[in-house]
C-alpha cells in the first residue's frame, strides 16, 4: 500500500506555484499532482496530472476530474493579479480566484484534505473587514469565503494565508519592488505616489517555505485557521528607493524619484496585521538581505 501523500498543487505554471512545485518535486514522503489552466481559449479548460496519467477537459464536468477528491493536502496558489475593472478583467479575476477555489473545494468537501489557500491581506485590516482595496483583493476574498463555508459544512480543513508584498527576481507581474530595483539598476526616474502608505515586503523564498512546511503540518479533523505572510521590516513607499539603492550599493540620485501620483481610493496606509505569522516557520529574510545577495 503506497503511505505516500497525495498533494495537489492548483496553479503550478505561476511564479509562486512554480517554485512551490519545484520544491516538493523530490520529497520521498509526497506524490505530487498538478492542475492548471490550459493555454486553450476556454476558460474552464484544465489539466489534472498525477503520477500515473494527465487528463484534460472542463473542470466543471465532475466525471473528468473526480480523482482530486482523492487529494489529501491541496495548495491553491492560482490567481489573476491585474488590477483593472473592465468586464474582461472582472471575467478572469472572478474565474481565477473565486470561482476556482470554489470549485475545488467542492470536489473535495467529501474527503478529509487540507486546503492551504493562498490569499491576500488588503481586503483586511487589524479588526476592520472592507470590500477590499481592489476587485483582485475582493475576489479573493470571495474564494476564500467560499471555502470557509465549505470547511464548516463538511470534513476538509483550511488554513488561509494573507500574504502581504512579495518580492522575488524574475517576477513577470509588474509589482512595485521590482519596479524601483529595475529603474535604480538602469538608472533611470521612477514615478511613486506621495509614499507615506507602509509596505511590509515578504521574500518569496521565505513564502515557499512557510507553504512547504505544511507538508508535515499537523493537522486536525476539521479546522478553519489563518496566518499573515509578512517580512521583518516595515517601509514607507517614499523611503523605498533609497533603501533598495544602499542595499544594492548602488547611488540614488534624489531627482529620479517623483512622488507625484495619486493614491489609490481605498488606499491601505498602515501595516496592521490581523493574523499571527505561521509558528511552523520562523526564518524570516529582510529584503535588504535577499537584495544584497542577488
Amino acid at each position: 500500500m503506497d503511505s505516500k501523500l497525495k498533494v495537489l498543487i492548483v496553479g503550478s505554471t505561476g511564479y509562486v506555484g512554480s517554485l512551490l512545485a519545484r520544491r516538493l518535486k523530490n520529497e520521498p514522503q509526497i506524490e505530487l499532482w498538478t492542475l492548471d489552466r490550459t493555454k486553450d481559449v476556454d476558460a474552464f479548460k484544465f489539466t489534472l496530472n498525477t503520477s500515473q496519467q494527465a487528463v484534460i477537459g472542463d473542470l466543471r464536468k465532475e466525471e473528468t476530474f473526480s480523482k482530486i477528491s482523492e487529494a489529501k493536502l491541496v495548495f491553491l496558489i492560482a490567481a489573476d493579479t491585474r488590477r483593472g475593472q473592465s468586464v474582461e478583467d472582472a471575467s478572469n479575476l472572478v474565474l481565477a480566484n473565486a470561482w476556482l477555489p470554489s470549485l475545488v473545494g467542492s470536489y473535495l468537501e467529501k474527503s478529509a484534505a487540507h486546503i492551504v489557500h493562498l490569499g491576500t491581506y488588503s481586503y483586511r485590516q487589524g479588526e476592520t473587514n472592507d470590500i477590499g482595496q481592489t476587485l483582485y483583493s475582493t475576489t479573493k476574498a470571495a474564494g476564500e469565503l467560499v471555502l470557509r463555508y465549505l470547511s464548516d459544512s463538511s470534513t476538509i480543513s483550511l488554513t488561509a494565508l494573507h500574504t502581504y508584498d512579495i518580492y522575488g527576481p524574475n517576477q513577470p507581474q509588474k509589482r512595485l519592488i521590482n519596479y524601483v530595483v529595475e529603474r535604480i539598476r538602469n538608472k533611470q526616474p521612477m514615478d511613486l505616489s506621495q509614499g507615506e502608505q507602509e509596505i511590509r515586503p515578504v521574500v518569496v523564498r521565505d513564502v515557499i517555505e512557510a507553504l512547504a512546511g505544511f507538508v508535515k503540518y499537523k493537522r486536525h479533523e476539521k479546522f478553519v485557521e489563518a496566518f499573515d505572510l509578512y517580512g521583518p521590516e516595515t517601509l514607507k513607499v517614499k523611503d523605498l528607493p533609497f533603501y533598495v539603492a544602499k542595499s544594492l550599493g548602488i547611488e540614488l540620485e534624489s531627482s529620479l524619484v517623483n512622488l507625484g501620483l495619486p493614491y489609490r481610493p481605498r488606499e491601505i496606509m498602515k501595516f496592521e496585521p490581523c493574523h499571527p505569522l505561521p509558528k511552523h516557520y520562523q526564518n524570516w529574510t529582510t529584503l535588504r538581505q535577499a537584495l544584497a545577495e542577488e
